[in-house]
Protein backbone atom coordinates (compact mmCIF):
# COMPACT_ATOMS: atom_id res chain seq x y z
CA UNK A 1 0.00 0.00 0.00
CA UNK A 2 1.36 3.37 -0.58
CA UNK A 3 2.78 5.79 1.63
CA UNK A 4 3.08 8.94 0.02
CA UNK A 5 1.65 10.79 -2.78
CA UNK A 6 2.59 12.69 -5.59
CA UNK A 7 0.46 14.69 -7.86
CA UNK A 8 1.73 15.62 -11.30
CA UNK A 9 0.92 19.06 -12.78
CA UNK A 10 -0.44 19.27 -16.13
CA UNK A 11 2.62 21.03 -17.40
CA UNK A 12 4.59 17.85 -17.20
CA UNK A 13 2.47 16.10 -19.66
CA UNK A 14 2.45 18.92 -22.15
CA UNK A 15 4.25 18.37 -25.15
CA UNK A 16 6.59 21.28 -26.38
CA UNK A 17 5.36 23.34 -29.41
CA UNK A 18 7.03 21.46 -32.49
CA UNK A 19 9.23 24.75 -33.35
CA UNK A 20 10.29 24.54 -30.54
CA UNK A 21 14.29 23.22 -29.34
CA UNK A 22 15.81 20.03 -29.02
CA UNK A 23 16.76 21.34 -25.70
CA UNK A 24 13.20 21.77 -24.55
CA UNK A 25 12.33 18.20 -25.94
CA UNK A 26 14.73 16.92 -24.16
CA UNK A 27 13.59 17.94 -21.32
CA UNK A 28 10.10 16.92 -22.18
CA UNK A 29 11.21 13.23 -22.59
CA UNK A 30 13.42 13.20 -19.39
CA UNK A 31 10.46 14.43 -17.00
CA UNK A 32 8.28 11.57 -18.01
CA UNK A 33 11.32 9.36 -17.84
CA UNK A 34 11.80 10.39 -14.21
CA UNK A 35 7.75 10.33 -13.33
CA UNK A 36 7.72 6.85 -15.25
CA UNK A 37 10.57 5.99 -12.84
CA UNK A 38 7.85 6.50 -10.09
CA UNK A 39 4.91 4.90 -11.34
CA UNK A 40 6.83 1.53 -11.01
CA UNK A 41 7.75 2.04 -6.91
CA UNK A 42 5.02 0.39 -4.60
CA UNK A 43 5.43 2.84 -1.68
CA UNK A 44 4.30 6.11 -3.73
CA UNK A 45 0.47 6.74 -5.31
CA UNK A 46 0.88 9.27 -8.65
CA UNK A 47 -2.50 11.04 -9.06
CA UNK A 48 -3.42 14.41 -11.33
CA UNK A 49 -6.00 17.48 -10.93
CA UNK A 50 -9.03 15.70 -11.83
CA UNK A 51 -9.10 18.63 -14.50
CA UNK A 52 -5.84 18.10 -16.23
CA UNK A 53 -6.70 16.18 -19.16
CA UNK A 54 -9.52 18.45 -19.56
CA UNK A 55 -6.76 21.18 -19.74
CA UNK A 56 -4.45 19.79 -21.64
CA UNK A 57 -7.45 18.71 -24.29
CA UNK A 58 -8.72 22.36 -24.47
CA UNK A 59 -4.82 23.59 -25.20
CA UNK A 60 -4.75 20.86 -28.26
CA UNK A 61 -2.24 19.00 -26.29
CA UNK A 62 -4.56 15.76 -25.55
CA UNK A 63 -4.34 13.15 -26.98
CA UNK A 64 -0.79 13.17 -27.49
CA UNK A 65 -0.29 11.01 -30.06
CA UNK A 66 -0.33 14.27 -33.08
CA UNK A 67 1.57 16.79 -30.96
CA UNK A 68 4.16 14.23 -30.04
CA UNK A 69 4.07 13.29 -33.86
CA UNK A 70 5.03 17.21 -35.06
CA UNK A 71 7.54 17.36 -32.27
CA UNK A 72 9.63 14.93 -32.85
CA UNK A 73 9.61 15.36 -36.75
Amino acid sequence: MPSASATIDASVLAVPPPNGTASEAHRYIEALLDWAKLLAEPWIAICMSEQSSEVLFDAGLYPLHNPLRQLFS
